[in-house]
C-alpha cells in the first residue's frame, strides 16, 4: 500500500512547483504572447483567400459511340472514393501547377514571391532569403513557384458529392481570384486536351489499321481471281451431282462385281474335276453357267475392271474439285473477313475524324472565385490565445526540468526530506541596504518575520539548555557568522550570559561589527596565555560579549586542537550561559571538526538557493566521522514567498491589526 501511494503523482509537488515559479510562468506567457503579437501585427503579411467550385460530370453524353476510342471519367466499374482521391492527386500535380504558373507568370511576380506560408513563431530569428534575391535557373526558379503554389492552395472535395472547392491563398486578392479560376480552367482544359490527344492518336490508329487492312483485302481478292481463273471450278451443285453419280456407278459396280462372282461359281460347277462338280446345286446357277462360257465371263470381267477404273477417276476428280472449292472457299472467306473489318474500321475512323473538336469535359465549373474583399488569415485574437498557451506550456515545461535538476533547497520541508536530520528553524532574506548592519535591521524591525524565526531558532534550540554551541556551514557566504550574531543577540535578550566566540582564525569577520580588538583575541590567548577576561569586550548595546581573532592564521587547526583551548573551553562553560561558536566552513578547513568535539550541539547553516545537496551531505559526513552532536540544520536566506506564498503575510497582517469587539 506504502508503494503504490510512491507510485502516485504528487499533485502538491506539481503544484508548489508551480506556484514557486508562478512569476517566471507569467514572464513565459507574457513572451509567447508578444511573440504571438508580433508574428500576427508585424511579420504575417495579410492574405487573401479565394475559391472557385468545380464538379465532375458522372453522365457524359458521347455522340460517337465508340467504346474504348475515346473514354469518358472511368465511373463505372470503379469505386467513386478511388476515382475521387484519383482526381484529388490530379488537382495537385505538378503539371497541372506547372502550366498555372506559367500562364499567370507567377515566378516572375513579387507578390506571389513573398512568403505565402504563414511564418513560424520563431521566424524572425532566421529569416528566409527572397525568392528574387537568389541567383537560381529557370528551371529552378519555375519549381520553387510550383512549390510554394501547392503550399498556397488548399482542393477540398465536398462531402457526399462529385463537387471540389479550389481555395487560392495569396496576398493579393486579384492573383488569389487568378490562381483559382486558372486551376479550374487548366483542369477543364487538360480534360479537354487528353481527348483531343486520345481522339487524335486513335485517328492516326485507325488510319495505319484501315490502310493495312486495305491492303490485305485487295490482296485477297487478287488471289481469288488468279485462283479462280486457273481452275474449271464447278459450282457446289454440280459438284453434289457427280458425287451422286459416283455413288450410282459405285452401286453398279456392286452388282457387277455379284454377277461377276456368280459366273465364278458357275463356271467352277462345270468343271470335270469331281471334287467340285457337286459344289453348286443351285438349278438357276446351273442353268447360268449352261448358257455362258467362259468368254461371256471375260467380258463381264473387263466391263467390271473398266467399271471400278472409271470410278476411281471420278473420285480423284471429285477429290481435286472438292479441295479446289474448299481452297477457294477459304480465300473468300478471308477476303470477306478482311473487307468487313475494312468497312468497320472506315467507319470508326470516319466516326472519329468527325468527333475531332467536339470533345466534352469530363467535369464542369459551378462557381468562378470571386474578388475576395476581406483577408482570410488567422484570426489575431486566436494567434494571441495561441501564443499564451504555448508560452505557458514552454514555462510549465522549463519550471520542471529546472525542478529535476535542481540541486539546492527552496524550502525548509525539501531540506528536511533530504537529510535524516531536523529543521530546527528557517531564517528568511533580510533587506537591508550596502554597509548596514543586520543587526540593526533585526533591531529596527523586531516585529519582523526574520525577527520572529531569529526567536522561533532560538526558542528551538534553549529547549535543550546547551552549554556550548557551534554554527557552522558547507560553504563560505551561508550567514552562519550573521546567525551568531544575531543568536546571540537573541538569548542574551533572555537574560542569560552568552559569548560569541569566533573560531575563524583565517579570516576576520566580527571586526566589521564589532571593531578591531584591542586588549588581546583568541590568538593571543592561545599561543601567548594572554588572560582570556582581558581579551573579551562586552557589547553593552546587544548584551552579549565576544572573543574576536585577529585572523590570517595558517596553522589555526593545530591551534584549536591543542590543550589551551580545551582548556579554555572548559573555563568559558562555568563562567557563560551560553557559548555561541562561529567556525570556518566545513568543507574548506577541518577546523569546525576540531571545534565540534568540543560543543553540545552542532547547527549547520544552508543557504536556500545556493548550497548544493552533495555539499551538504559530505560535510554532515565529516561532522558524523569527528563525534559532534548535530542538533538540526537552519535553512537560510530563504524565499518566504516560494514556501508560504502570500498567505502568511496576509495572515500576520490580519492578526497584527487591531480588533475592536462590541
Amino acid at each position: 500500500m506504502h508503494q503504490d501511494k510512491e507510485n502516485l503523482v504528487d499533485l502538491n509537488a506539481i503544484w508548489e512547483t508551480l506556484r514557486i515559479g508562478r512569476w517566471k510562468l507569467f514572464l513565459s506567457v507574457i513572451l509567447g504572447i508578444a511573440l504571438a503579437g508580433y508574428m500576427a501585427f508585424v511579420r504575417m503579411a495579410p492574405k487573401y483567400s479565394a475559391t472557385a467550385v468545380l464538379a465532375l460530370e458522372t453522365q457524359v453524353q458521347r455522340i460517337d459511340g465508340i467504346q474504348g476510342v475515346v473514354s469518358d471519367m472511368p465511373l463505372a466499374g470503379y469505386s467513386n472514393e478511388l476515382v475521387l482521391f484519383t482526381q484529388l492527386e490530379v488537382f495537385n500535380s505538378r503539371l497541372l501547377m506547372g502550366d498555372v504558373v506559367r500562364e499567370l507568370d507567377l515566378q516572375n511576380s513579387p507578390t506571389f514571391q513573398k512568403d505565402v506560408e504563414s511564418p513560424g513563431y520563431l521566424a524572425f530569428l532566421f529569416p528566409k532569403p527572397n525568392a528574387p534575391e537568389r541567383a537560381m535557373e529557370t528551371q529552378s526558379t519555375l519549381n520553387a513557384a510550383i512549390d510554394k503554389l501547392l503550399k498556397s492552395v488548399d482542393i477540398k472535395l465536398v462531402p457526399n458529392s462529385f463537387a471540389f472547392h479550389i481555395t487560392a491563398h495569396s496576398p493579393d486578392a486579384k492573383q488569389a481570384q487568378d490562381i483559382a479560376n486558372t486551376i479550374a480552367k487548366r483542369y477543364i482544359s487538360a480534360q479537354l486536351e487528353n481527348k483531343k490527344t486520345a481522339t487524335s492518336q486513335a485517328t492516326i490508329w485507325l488510319t495505319e489499321r484501315v490502310s493495312d487492312l486495305k491492303r490485305d483485302l485487295e490482296s485477297n481478292e487478287r488471289r481469288m481471281r488468279e485462283f479462280d481463273a486457273k481452275t474449271a471450278l464447278l459450282t457446289e451443285e454440280d459438284l453434289q451431282s457427280r458425287e451422286i453419280k459416283l455413288k450410282e456407278m459405285r452401286a453398279r459396280a456392286v452388282d457387277m462385281q455379284t454377277r461377276h462372282d456368280q459366273m465364278l461359281d458357275a463356271i467352277m460347277v462345270q468343271s470335270d474335276d469331281p471334287a467340285v462338280q457337286f459344289k453348286s446345286t443351285d438349278r438357276t446357277i446351273v442353268t447360268t453357267a449352261k448358257l455362258r462360257g467362259s468368254t461371256q465371263f471375260n467380258r463381264v470381267k473387263e466391263q467390271l475392271s473398266n467399271l471400278n477404273q472409271a470410278i476411281q477417276l471420278a473420285a480423284d476428280e471429285i477429290h481435286d474439285q472438292a479441295n479446289d472449292f474448299q481452297t477457294l472457299s477459304q480465300i473468300r472467306r478471308e477476303t470477306e473477313a478482311s473487307k468487313n473489318l475494312y468497312e468497320f474500321f472506315l467507319t470508326r475512323l470516319k466516326e472519329t475524324s468527325i468527333q475531332q473538336g467536339i470533345q466534352r469535359a469530363d467535369s464542369r465549373l459551378l462557381s468562378r472565385a470571386e474578388l475576395p474583399m476581406n483577408t482570410s488569415s488567422s484570426s489575431k485574437k486566436l494567434m494571441l490565445l495561441m501564443g499564451g498557451i504555448v508560452g505557458f506550456l514552454c514555462g510549465t515545461a522549463f519550471l520542471f526540468i529546472r525542478q529535476g535538476l535542481r540541486q539546492t533547497f527552496q524550502t525548509s520541508d525539501e531540506l528536511a526530506q533530504a537529510f535524516d536530520i531536523p529543521v530546527l528553524g528557517a531564517i528568511p532574506r533580510i533587506a537591508h541596504r550596502r554597509g548596514q548592519s543586520i543587526n540593526a535591521v533585526i533591531e529596527d524591525r523586531q516585529s519582523s518575520f526574520a525577527g520572529d524565526a531569529m526567536r522561533n531558532l532560538r526558542t528551538t534550540l534553549m529547549t535543550n539548555t546547551p552549554k556550548t554551541l557551534m554554527v557552522c556551514s558547507a560553504l563560505s557566504g551561508e550567514f552562519k557568522s550573521t546567525y551568531s550574531r544575531l543568536l546571540s543577540q537573541q538569548i542574551a535578550s533572555l537574560g542569560k550570559r552568552v559569548l560569541l566566540l569566533e573560531c575563524d582564525l583565517r579570516r576576520v569577520s566580527f571586526q566589521s561589527e564589532f571593531g578591531a580588538p584591542d586588549d588581546g583575541s583568541l590568538i593571543d590567548i592561545l599561543q601567548n596565555n594572554h588572560p582570556e577576561d582581558q581579551a573579551i569586550t562586552r557589547d553593552e548595546k546587544t548584551g552579549f560579549d565576544t572573543l574576536p581573532a585577529k585572523g590570517g592564521i595558517e596553522n589555526a587547526a593545530d591551534l584549536l586542537a591543542g590543550s589551551p583551548f580545551r582548556e579554555m573551553m572548559e573555563k568559558l562553560r562555568t563562567q557563560y550561559d551560553v557559548v555561541i561558536i562561529d567556525t570556518p566552513p566545513v568543507l574548506l578547513f577541518p577546523d569546525a571538526r576540531i571545534v565540534g568535539q568540543f560543543c553540545d550541539q552542532v547547527v549547520m547553516s544552508v543557504r536556500a538557493e545556493k548550497t548544493r545537496r552533495q555539499d551538504v551531505h559530505q560535510a554532515l559526513e565529516n561532522l558524523r566521522m569527528s563525534n559532534a552532536n548535530i542538533a538540526g540544520l537552519v535553512l537560510a536566506n530563504f524565499d518566504p514567498r516560494k514556501q508560504f506564498g502570500n498567505r502568511l503575510g496576509r495572515e500576520r497582517f490580519r492578526y497584527q491589526q487591531q480588533r475592536l469587539w462590541t
